[in-house]
């Protein structure tokens, strides 16, 4: 038997006869030396209800103080460490995702491109009133001052001294490279990071009171955002969609790629790239930044340790249906984009709260110079036998299925099982497979069980033409 690679990461190519991979729900982890093969797909977390808040989409997700606290349609709640529920208030006519920050006593909660308010400890809500608070489209904290983005503007705004309520209309600055607005801002290692639409601006503070903030020398570059909200602090760096609709982390002062020309592919052919927004976690060594476009359906995740791209799905909808992240009570909790549920992210949780997890995984293309393959054989490896006493799950099964034209049309289903509780040693494997100038194999399991993909053989014979 031949070696046959599994796909480890999402490329659909502009040329599908190239690679028309994709990994969805699955992740890829290198083994260790002398592991029977290089690479593994595990697959992502499930979810488990936490807490049930209502049934209006979660807009945001914060900890301040080891309190987290939630705005769900337009109320702002704080969850206990039990999924337990208290409305503190209500913030008017919020119908998208908000921005949030803390000072330690108090939380900033801005509507887009308009109004704010301040949760304090003791779940106080009070709209921001004063006559110098410009709106705000992006909000963060830096060295005892809440800043934000002037909507429509290259301006930003410091509030007073640890003081989320009281704003000066004269304590602002202009980001001047470039006279673009301001799309973002950011604060990281006691730097604010300033994104515009095509340039991004790195200030600091320098004790002065009067005027605080001054553009560090050399740190201008020409690249901008996208979208406000793929704007996250990880791996101690930053990451973000770029307004060349390339991905980026930056790399000191430099704008580092890190999507490929298949994920690039597609956002070129998005419509509306500016609502994406995106959040990281942590997960057994694995960070992943996740970065979603709504109006256009799509989920990427870029898993930092392995510099491999996937995709998150959630049952029957093209995009996952996490809202808003917050890491919490030890726990990476999720929020529902349209029912108000908030959920843990859950490795040893097989399904979605009930919903059924789909994994696929198409291969690159098995080819020899576009002569004839026939294929007598093909195994996968995964784990085996673990499937559950009863119901769905009690005999766990993987379906096969491929393309011999480049990904357009596929071949009937073909089903084996993958071993009932106990049955270890079962083997995934299809024989008489047909033949091929350019085949591409996919495979796709349901089952709410464990699952790991190990490698892929297959007897083959080349044919002379």
């Amino acid at each position: 038997m031949v070696q046959i690679n599994l796909a480890l990461q999402t490329y659909v190519s502009r040329s599908r006869p190239l690679s028309a991979q994709r990994v969805v729900n699955l992740y890829a982890e290198s083994s260790p030396q002398g592991a029977k093969s290089g690479a593994a797909l595990f697959g992502t977390p499930g979810m488990k209800l936490f807490s049930e808040v209502g049934n209006e989409p979660i807009y945001g997700m914060h900890v301040m103080n080891n309190k987290l606290y939630v705005v769900m349609g337009n109320n702002v709640y704080f969850i206990n460490k039990n999924g337990g529920k208290v409305l503190l208030g209500t913030i008017q006519e919020v119908d998208d995702r908000v921005q949030m920050a803390d000072n330690g006593t108090q939380l900033m909660i801005v509507k887009p491109d308009a109004t704010g308010w301040i949760v304090t400890d003791d779940g106080t809500i009070t709209e921001i009133t004063a006559a110098g608070f410009p709106g705000a489209s992006t909000v963060t904290f830096l060295d005892q001052y809440f800043v934000v983005s002037k909507p429509n503007s290259g301006q930003f705004y410091w509030s007073s001294l640890l003081d989320g309520l009281s704003w000066d209309a004269l304590d602002f600055a202009t980001a001047e490279s470039d006279p673009d607005n301001l799309v973002a801002v950011i604060g990281d290692h006691s730097q604010l990071w300033l994104f515009g639409e095509s340039t991004t601006e790195v200030f600091y503070n320098t004790g002065n009171a009067d005027s605080p903030f001054e553009r560090t020398n050399n740190a201008v570059f020409e690249r901008g955002c996208a979208a406000k909200a793929s704007v996250v602090k990880d791996d101690d760096t930053i990451f973000w969609l770029g307004d060349d609709g390339i991905i980026y982390r930056a790399n000191g002062y430099n704008p580092q790629r890190i999507s490929t020309h298949g994920i690039e592919n597609d956002i070129t052919a998005y419509d509306k790239i500016d609502d994406a927004f995106a959040f990281s976690y942590t997960q057994e060594g694995h960070k992943f930044y996740c970065l979603t476009f709504p109006t256009e359906g799509t989920t990427f995740c870029y898993d930092v340790a392995t510099s491999l791209w996937h995709e998150r799905e959630s049952f029957q909808l093209p995009r996952w249906r996490v809202n808003a992240f917050s890491y919490a009570y030890n726990k990476n909790l999720v929020g529902d984009y349209s029912t108000g549920k908030i959920y843990e992210l859950d490795l040893d949780t097989y399904d979605e709260n009930g919903e059924t997890i789909q994994r696929i995984n198409t291969f690159p293309p098995v080819f020899n110079e576009g002569k004839r393959v026939i294929f007598d054989r093909l195994r996968v490896d995964l784990d085996a036998g673990l499937g559950l006493n009863d119901g769905q799950g009690s005999d766990p099964e993987i379906m096969l299925d491929w393309s011999d034209d480049n990904g357009y049309n596929t071949s009937n289903e073909h089903w084996r099982s993958m071993g009932k509780i106990g049955d270890y040693t079962r083997r995934a494997t299809w024989r008489r497979l047909g033949q091929s100038r350019n085949r591409i194999f996919r495979v796709t399991i349901s089952e709410p069980i464990k699952i790991s993909l190990t490698g892929a053989y297959a007897d083959i014979r080349i044919c002379k033409e």
